[in-house]
């Protein structure tokens, strides 16, 4: 267990909630990012972790649908992109960008929710603007409006340290004639142009001025759409839903966030006890933070399609909370090769290079999994033997590709894999395929030459002839190892003098230039007397 974690769960306990209620939002305002992902992964585990001790844990994820749509991501089809009349509105108040589902929320948060299984995450999902028509959410609603001088003097305390210049002075001036809510206007449908003007208990109606229209009106609390400002809308959500823990990105614990005001309404105004809070890092993709907004996104079902679910559940409980992530599609094979040496330390296979190490594989590797952790060590198809195989369908047939995939399975097992195991293994197969397809590298990428060519004979030198010959010798002499094979191929290179460059010469004889994929594995994907006979065709002379 990461020391955080542990440390945590004793907070948690020590509270006395019953149930013990986590809670995650997310904004669908486009395409759902992976970097939103770390509070899911905290939530499950801590929920999990507690259950298992025998205290009743309850997760809530809210999709925040009331939210006002700010900006068209990049990608929405210019059609609809130029509607800017949707702009504004709250999102369950647009339409799909597609046509495909009920609206623009259900389209963008519907991508992300059906994967979440998948990484083992189980939350009840609320629909924020559903949640909004219950009587008790009105209450608090309500009970904001009625407080509203107490809420503005918390934000003024609160938020007025951090701010200088510029900044100070729009402050005290949009606090001036503050409301803490928004009213979806009668007109346009837009809601983040709309200023509260004023709210009348008795009767239960705001009134209101939109901003884009000029539409003046009076709404009914009660019947109408209304929304708390986001400061205030989370601290309200804690109450109602009596949360006790809940993750954060950076941004909003910062001193004079978000985190700070809520737990300050939620404790003066909404008579709650603030959760607990953990703050995280952002997940970068490259240099560049994830933003759903503006498409700068790597998201859960693109996830799947490359990578196993555990794999990023790994990237995640491997770094402390407050330590950002720097993500790459380009690096999935090395990711999990690092988990399944984790893997191999856990089961006791290999061992440990240092500390850090030991601790990962003992405490962070069970917690991978979306559901429990295998008993033994499974079989597993190397993800990068999987880069090579998936790309020899053209010159192998798609039965032998995946009998070849199967058969080294078993080698590296050391036993008959299981049902679930060869499963994995294909399924692996089709994960690397996509992987190579949309975000490889050259040096990883295949294309067998149909023959090797006039110009590639001619630009082999006498030593790197040599070193053919003798690795024909070697390939015929016994069945290779992976591993094994990669380090005489080294040590061959240097005993003739020609170093590296016997693998530039091996990988111009199969793809007709002087670099490709970790030679070892390659060849033994390869049918051997197919490797042979290339070799043998090339080393020959004239």
């Amino acid at each position: 267990m990461q020391p955080w974690i542990s440390r945590v769960a004793e907070e948690l306990k020590a509270r006395g909630d019953h149930p013990l209620v986590f809670s995650t939002a997310k904004t669908p305002s486009g395409p759902i990012h992976i970097g939103f992902g770390r509070e899911l992964v905290y939530c499950d585990v801590l929920s999990k972790m507690l259950e298992a001790e025998g205290w009743r844990a309850v997760w809530v994820f809210f999709v925040d649908d009331f939210d006002s749509l700010k900006a068209f991501p990049p990608g929405i089809p210019s059609d609809f992109a130029s509607q800017s009349e949707y702009l504004g509105r709250p999102m369950y108040m647009v339409p799909c960008p597609y046509g495909c589902c009920e609206n623009w929320s259900r389209h963008f948060a519907g991508e992300m929710l059906k994967t979440l299984p998948s990484f083992g995450f189980n939350p009840k999902v609320y629909w924020t603007h559903e949640v909004y028509g219950w009587n008790e959410m009105k209450a608090l609603v309500r009970k904001a409006l009625i407080e509203r001088e107490k809420i503005r003097n918390i934000l003024l305390e609160v938020v007025t340290p951090t701010l200088d210049g510029k900044r100070l002075e729009a402050f005290k001036r949009e606090m001036e004639d503050w409301y803490p809510c928004l009213v979806v206007c009668e007109n346009c449908g837009r809601l983040m142009t709309t200023k509260v003007l004023g709210y009348d208990p008795e009767s239960d109606l705001v009134s209101y001025q939109c901003q884009a229209c000029n539409h003046k009106g009076e709404v009914k609390l009660a019947a109408w759409p209304v929304k708390l400002r986001w400061r205030i809308d989370w601290p309200a959500k804690w109450a109602l839903f009596k949360v006790s823990c809940e993750p954060a990105g950076k941004d909003h614990c910062v001193k004079g966030g978000a985190y700070d005001t809520g737990e300050r309404i939620l404790a003066e105004v909404f008579e709650g006890k603030p959760p607990v809070r953990i703050p995280y890092e952002w997940i970068l993709l490259g240099a560049r933070a994830m933003k759903t907004h503006k498409g700068i996104a790597f998201t859960f079902t693109e996830w799947l399609k490359t990578a196993p679910p555990e794999i990023y559940r790994y990237i995640i409980l491997r770094e402390d909370p407050k330590k950002h992530i720097a993500f790459s599609p380009e690096r999935i094979p090395q990711l999990i090769d690092e988990f399944e040496r984790l893997e191999a330390i856990h089961f006791k296979a290999e061992k440990p290079s240092n500390p850090v190490e030991e601790a990962l594989a003992e405490n962070v590797y069970p917690l991978c999994f979306p559901e429990r952790p295998p008993a033994e060590r499974p079989a597993r198809l190397p993800y990068r033997f999987a880069i090579i195989l998936s790309q020899l369908e053209p010159l192998l047939g798609k039965e032998k590709v995946k009998a070849k995939a199967l058969q080294v399975l078993e080698k590296l097992g050391g036993r008959r894999p299981s049902a679930q195991e060869i499963s994995e293994a294909l399924v692996r197969l089709s994960l690397a395929e996509y992987w190579v397809a949309n975000y490889a590298e050259e040096s990883f990428k295949i294309e067998i030459t149909e023959k090797v060519s006039s110009e590639v004979k001619a630009s082999l030198t006498e030593g790197e002839r040599a070193a053919l010959k003798e690795l024909i010798q070697m390939l015929e002499s016994k069945e290779w190892g992976e591993e094994e094979l990669q380090y005489q191929i080294f040590e061959l290179g240097k005993k003739l003098g020609i170093g590296t460059k016997i693998f530039q010469a091996v990988y111009k004889v199969f793809l007709g230039r002087n670099f490709g994929p970790r030679l070892a594995p390659f060849l033994l994907s390869l049918e051997k007397e197919f490797v042979i006979q290339r070799l043998k065709e090339a080393a020959r002379e004239g």
